[in-house]
């Protein structure tokens, strides 16, 4: 990765790098490319598992303030509880209501929630609503110290399977976004090629396409420092950036 480190520094110095990166694969290209994604990709999944680390042993007194006092259950098929009924919980946009004597209409006034009757769960989104039928799971009774007894004696556990989550989703994640990536350095090929054309540098467009995604490097780079800038800058100066190290590179190759 040093040595990714030192050829980026080389880009950002040299206005004549388009030499070099043409003679390049399209492979080599997106693999330069990739190697940082991976190196972001494993920062997230470090700080995924500093956080774990330090609010999974919060989770038990969390759970303390939080939950309320109160049993639940399900014999067959049918909720019990000792909470006055209906018991809600939430606001306008979410909301978490169970009510054993209610009725499924409940939820109309919500954006998005959960309803608990007695004999089924209502869960609602913004696009659709699902039921899920109760008589055929399992009989179980919880309450409060329950929860918190369970948090506090499966903490390894929970550890384990939040690294394993944070992992597979970070990986989920990037590989579409590599996918999605990859199509715009397609799109942006084809702009830069016209535009080589207009600038009497006429590149064939898989040359383009390796100056791109080259350039897409610096501009991924910016952007995550402009993240937290807020506002328009987080998007223009890394595009400024992109269009400038492309243009330049199509603009200084030595066609000879």
């Amino acid at each position: 990765m040093l040595a990714t480190f030192k050829e980026t520094v080389k880009t950002l110095k040299d206005r004549k790098y388009g030499d070099v990166i043409v003679k390049k694969s399209v492979g080599q290209a997106l693999w330069y490319w990739t190697k940082y994604l991976i190196l972001m990709m494993g920062v997230v999944i470090i700080i995924a598992i500093a956080a774990l680390t330090y609010y999974t042993p919060q989770l038990p007194k969390l759970a303390t303030e939080n939950l309320p006092d109160i049993e639940i259950s399900l014999k067959d098929g049918k909720v019990g509880t000792t909470a006055p009924e209906p018991f809600i919980r939430g606001d306008a946009n979410f909301s978490f209501i169970l009510d054993t004597k209610g009725d499924p209409k409940e939820l109309d006034n919500f954006k998005t929630g959960v309803l608990v009757l007695s004999d089924r769960v209502i869960t609602k989104s913004e696009t659709e609503t699902r039921i899920i039928e109760l008589k055929d799971v399992q009989d179980f009774s919880g309450n409060k110290e329950l929860v918190v007894s369970w948090l506090k004696s499966n903490q390894t556990r929970l550890m384990l399977v939040g690294v394993v989550v944070a992992i597979f989703a970070v990986i989920i994640l990037g590989g579409f976004f590599w996918v999605w990536q990859a199509i715009g350095f397609a799109f942006w090929s084809l702009v830069m090629f016209v535009a080589s054309k207009l600038m009497k540098r006429p590149l064939p467009y898989v040359n383009v396409f390796k100056i791109v995604a080259y350039a897409s490097v610096l501009s991924f780079l910016v952007k995550l420092i402009t993240m937290f800038m807020g506002g328009s800058a987080q998007n223009i100066i890394p595009l400024g950036v992109f269009l400038f190290y492309t243009l330049s590179w199509i603009r200084n190759l030595n066609t000879k």
